[in-house]
């Protein structure tokens, strides 16, 4: 009678957690692989005991930082002293943002549990995104426009106290590192990564990404009625690209009949891409860039399909994105530094990482400068690149100056439909003062003149140009 009792229960927990969608779809596919890791996380039903420690240890030291005045003066194992100074005298702002640590440790298994149940018994694709988007995208993203900015801040004025804490020795004797490795070069392996850690990082590229990132992603999108902010907007693209991509792919999607009814047969071309040709020259190793480029180019440049492509990848978020040139600048800085570090670690890998990093760099730049002049020779098709109204950087100009014939008429639509005058709208420009002198500050180093390889380069066919 236990053994039946015992088997009954083992059932109910596996039965509890088992793929929502059909089968032979692709969300249940990905569902399956969530089982093996949610079955990973929770053996048994019950949180892995290794996980649950690790969740305890943090949430004793970091929930200090919410406590009581003697709480908040004591050492922190993970932070130091230094660092937890300064996360508590943020707590006690507006907003306490510090207060993130304590709240997410503290609801860590509860999160964890309810939001991939949740995610694996989803029946249909859109209700698998909206679970993302309502417990993940919405809450972490409300956050960091609040807080992100304040929070790096407070890091930034402690990180070079972060040998303070006694996590160090932690990772040393249970971490698995080997702290006799070459690319020490004779250093105490503490030294070494507090060191690194603390003044090798690329920190003012990295606060101006953090910084410039979410002054585009957290701005209201004015081709929306109502308070909606960019970051929505982007995700929503993405869900987009994502059902045309297993669309392309020949996935099956996980659509309701309803829903499947609703989709547009007329513009079905636009939202398909042949992918046979990419697979054929991957696997003979010779698809390049531009080949995928001149595809999408392509789709970019068919007259039928260019208001849906206007409305869905170059809405004024995305014009602020690319229009950004510190966002851009800091990308690039961080991605060198970061490039620059790995080599330091990995001289072996010294060259190839610099080449790829150079690849990456042209082909980076060369889709920025096709985007911001986004322009078919052969078609006449053309786009509109006006940013968001009310950006943090403000210009006085009439964003539809100088446009003609589409580009013009796609320029006020927009401007009357966010509520303004038919053209009068604020679009974003260089913002002043801040961290001028960043750009260039490593050019002629070991990668010389990486950048300006394809500065003004045409797409394949009379396409967009760059």
């Amino acid at each position: 009678m236990r053994v039946l009792l015992a088997l009954t229960c083992l059932l109910a927990v596996s039965a509890a957690v088992s793929p929502g969608a059909k089968r032979g779809t692709f969300l249940n596919y990905i569902q399956t692989k969530m089982v093996e890791q949610y079955n990973n996380f929770f053996p048994e039903g019950k949180l892995s005991s290794t996980i649950n420690l690790a969740i305890m240890t943090a949430k004793n030291d970091l929930c200090k930082i919410t406590g009581n005045n003697a709480n908040q003066k004591m050492t922190s194992i993970i932070m130091g002293q230094t660092c937890k100074n300064a996360y508590v005298q943020l707590y006690k702002e507006e907003d306490q943002c510090s207060g993130v640590f304590c709240d997410v440790v503290s609801g860590a298994e509860d999160f964890l549990n309810d939001t991939m149940v949740a995610l694996i018994e989803a029946q249909y694709d859109k209700d698998f995104f909206q679970i993302i988007e309502e417990n993940v995208v919405d809450p972490a993203m409300a956050y960091s426009c609040k807080c992100m900015v304040r929070m790096l801040d407070a890091w930034i004025g402690c990180k070079h106290k972060i040998g303070e804490a006694d996590i160090w020795y932690t990772l040393m004797t249970f971490g698995g590192f080997d702290t006799q490795a070459e690319y020490l070069g004779g250093r105490d392996w503490k030294d070494f990564w507090v060191d690194l850690i603390s003044n090798r990082l690329p920190w003012d590229d990295i606060e101006m990404f953090v910084e410039r990132t979410m002054a585009n992603l957290c701005q209201q999108n004015t081709d929306e009625q109502g308070q909606a902010q960019c970051y929505s907007y982007f995700y929503n693209t993405f869900t987009t690209l994502y059902q045309w991509y297993q669309k392309s792919a020949g996935l099956t999607a996980a659509v309701s009949k309803k829903d499947k009814s609703k989709m547009n047969s007329d513009l079905e071309h636009c939202t398909t891409y042949d992918f046979s040709d990419f697979v054929d020259q991957a696997e003979e190793g010779e698809i390049s860039f531009g080949d995928i480029k001149e595809a999408v180019v392509d789709k970019f440049c068919v007259a039928d399909c260019s208001d849906m492509y206007q409305e869905i990848f170059l809405g004024c978020c995305t014009a602020s994105m690319i229009q950004d040139t510190q966002l851009e600048d800091a990308v690039m800085n961080t991605a060198e530094g970061m490039a620059d570090l790995y080599a330091d670690i990995y001289p072996e890998e010294e060259e190839a990482t610099f080449s790829m990093f150079s690849t990456i760099a042209d082909y980076f730049e060369d889709t920025m400068d096709m985007l911001r002049n986004p322009t078919c020779e052969e078609t006449g098709v053309s786009y509109d690149v006006t940013p968001c109204e009310g950006g943090d950087m403000m210009s006085e100009s009439d964003p539809c100056e100088g446009l003609e014939g589409k580009q013009m008429k796609i320029c006020k639509k927009k401007a009357k439909k966010a509520g303004g005058d038919g053209g009068n709208k604020k679009g974003k420009g260089k913002k002043k003062g801040g961290k001028g002198g960043k750009k260039g500050g490593k050019k002629g180093g070991k990668k010389g003149g990486k950048k300006g390889g394809k500065k003004g380069k045409k797409g394949k066919k009379g396409g967009m140009d760059a």
